[in-house]
């Protein structure tokens, strides 16, 4: 029984469409909004101008 439920979800994380960054997302006042803790630091792609998520390499 465990072996099924860890197979089944191992399939469904593999075929779960993961989602987009929202390209152009990085304005200031966006930024602002995120209530961010003191020194957290959010990371902007100067290529699409989106923050870049966590562990994430969407625009090389």
């Amino acid at each position: 029984m465990l072996a099924f439920l860890a197979l089944a979800s191992h399939l469904r994380a593999m075929c779960t469409d993961p989602g987009a960054v929202p390209k152009g997302n990085a304005t200031k006042e966006y930024i602002e909004s995120l209530q961010l803790k003191p020194g957290q630091v959010v990371y902007k792609c100067p290529k699409c101008c989106s923050i870049k998520p966590d562990r994430a390499h969407h625009c090389r």
